[in-house]
Formats: structure tokens, sequence, C-alpha cells
């Protein structure tokens, strides 16, 4: 169309008119309220908002929108937990899942130069397996720390590790507790595999007790720090089956 015609002309006037309408009520409604309460004095609600364009806000206690949140966040973590504590997983759906890790456990272990290396034995290893999977079924860990440890400068220095953690309710430990038990070789002057159980609440004296035929390894109490400082941790892949999964952590 040629903005010069009559149809053009009409349309471009009608909407000058629409904007220019609409800029005048603006404008008069703003001189109103600036004249209305220029010569007003300062009031002490100075928290809110008396615009004619504008709701007013009451001001908001900081401090109390803090406590708000924190609280809102710990029922949240409450009802989390609660839900994952209250959630029961199938034996089928743990038993292949646990099976997969310790199949890892045992091959990480399974060449003849690393057996020699820190003195270990295929008989061994299958006893740490064969505990680890019962305590896993069970749901008695929360996870399972092992770690390479070689001698540096007279030094057990730690040169790989991995860490699979279990399905947990509560909070997942970072650092050794007493609680734990671990495998390894007692001369400090020697390469070690050192293998870490760390147990979850449910394990109590009575679960103990139950179990205790069925574990086969001499499991001592565990007082090391199993942080991995100086080492580097990547998730290197999970194991899962029907919700319930193991996630192998790598430090390297």
């Amino acid at each position: 169309m040629n903005k010069h015609n009559q149809t053009a002309v009409f349309y471009q006037e009608k909407l000058a008119m629409q904007f220019g309408h609409s800029s005048q009520l603006f404008e008069q409604g703003l001189h109103k309220y600036v004249a209305k309460n220029f010569n007003k004095g300062f009031s002490t609600e100075s928290n809110r908002i008396h615009t004619p364009f504008a709701q007013a806000k009451t001001k908001q206690n900081r401090w109390k929108a803090f406590l708000l949140s924190m609280t809102s966040r710990r029922k949240m973590k409450t009802i989390q937990a609660t839900l994952v504590a209250e959630k029961a997983y199938a034996p089928q759906d743990i038993h292949p899942v646990v099976q997969r890790m310790t199949h890892d456990l045992k091959t990480m272990t399974e060449s003849r130069e690393l057996r020699a290396m820190y003195n270990i034995s295929e008989a061994t290893i299958s006893q740490c397996c064969h505990d680890i999977q019962i305590l896993a079924e069970r749901g008695y860990l929360q996870y399972v720390d092992l770690s390479l440890m070689n001698i540096e400068q007279g030094n057990r220095i730690e040169q790989k590790a991995y860490r699979f953690e279990m399905n947990a309710a509560g909070k997942k430990v970072r650092t050794n507790r007493p609680n734990s038990v671990f495998m390894s070789n007692l001369d400090k002057t020697q390469p070690a595999l050192r293998i870490v159980m760390k147990y979850t609440a449910d394990y109590t004296r009575d679960a103990q007790i139950d179990l205790e035929a069925q574990i086969f390894a001499p499991w001592k109490a565990a007082y090391c720090d199993i942080t991995h400082q100086p080492l580097r941790a990547d998730i290197d892949r999970d194991y899962s089956c029907n919700g319930y999964a193991i996630q192998r952590k790598v430090f390297c």
C-alpha cells in the first residue's frame, strides 16, 4: 500500500491521535501526583510505595525471611530423607547391582603383579567381596573405599583410590569413623591395598551378632583418613537397577 494514499493517511493520523492521547493521560497523572505530594513531609513509612502506577508493598523483614527459608529447607531435607528411608528395594534389584560392584573389585585385583606387590591373595579378595555383598544386600553399607598405597620416601602414599557409594538415607560422610572396618597390610613399610567399609545406622549390635557367622574376612576397626586429599575425584560410572544404584568414584 502506498503510504501517501487516503487510507494510509487516515490510519497514520488515527495512530498519532491515540498515542498522543495516552501520553497526555500519563503526563496528567504524573503531574497530579507530583503536585499532590511535593509539599508533604516525608512519611516515617518510607517502606511503602504511594504512586498511582504501583501497588503498595510492605517492607520485608530479611531476618524473618532467612529463618523461614532455613526452616523450609530443613523440612524438605527431612521429608526427602524419610522418603528414601521408607523406600524398600527388592532383593532382585539389589543383588545384580552389588554383584557388579564385587565383580569390579575382583577385576581391579586380578593381576598377579598387583597381588604380589600388595601381598594379597585371591582367597582374601574373595572373602572381602563375600562380606561386602552380604552387608550391602542387607542395607548395612554406606560405601566401600579401596586404596592402592605405595611407598615413597619411607611413607605410604595413595596412588589411586575407588569409592563405591550405595543408596543411603543419611548424610554421606566423607571421612572415616570408628564404626568402619578395613582390610590392609599392617606393615607400613610395604605397599598395601586398603579396603574400608562404612556402616549405616541400621547395622546395630544385634545385626552384627546375627551376621557374625557369615562374615569371613578378619576386618579391623578403622581410624584412618580416607578423604583422599592429594588425589582428584571423578565420578566414573553408576550401577543401577530399578532405582537402586551404586556410584563409583575414582581418585587419581
